[in-house]
């Protein structure tokens, strides 16, 4: 029995009749409770404690999955396949593990030639989503994560966010 249970069983008959001790009491037992089934959950790990010149060549050359990611910031639509390919390609040699993808068009050039405007402005459209799913591809191919937002308006929405809060266009 783990020894927050023995303790509930000496303190529970005079609590009854104070309930906001009772309350107090309960809340601690199951936080103790918690704590001591998560440390006693935990598993040994099956191999030993890495040495030093393994932690440093950890922390010098960590897993993709322990690196920085970045927010890639679009122009619209206006990427090419292989410009994201050739960007992917640099910031895994600068040592990224991953980008977070946002178009945006909010401080370009307010009149752009038409087609560049046409280019800009085709986002959510097939051809747009053709460039994120080689972005997804060649990320994969890297070795990187590839995430995509679809706004900056923190915070976005939500059933916790009053409308006031939220974002607006």
């Amino acid at each position: 029995m783990p020894p927050v249970f023995s303790l509930l069983r000496r303190w529970i008959p005079g609590l009854w009749r104070k309930p906001g001790q009772f309350f107090l009491v309960l809340a601690c037992c199951i936080f103790l409770f918690g704590f001591d089934t998560a440390s006693r959950s935990r598993g040994v790990s099956a191999s030993p404690t890495p040495t030093g010149s393994e932690l440093r060549e950890g922390f010098q050359n960590p897993p993709m999955t322990a690196r920085a990611l970045v927010r890639w910031w679009c122009p619209g639509g206006d990427v090419t396949d292989e410009e994201i390919s050739r960007e992917l390609r640099l910031m895994k040699e600068a040592g990224i593990g991953g980008v977070e993808i946002q178009p945006f068009k909010i401080g370009l050039n307010p009149n752009p030639a038409p087609e560049v405007a046409a280019r800009v402005n085709s986002v959510l459209t097939p051809e747009w989503f053709g460039h994120v799913k080689h972005a997804i591809e060649e990320g994969q191919r890297l070795g990187m994560m590839v995430d995509l937002t679809f706004g900056s308006g923190w915070p976005f929405g939500g059933a916790h966010i009053p409308p006031e809060l939220g974002a607006k266009s």
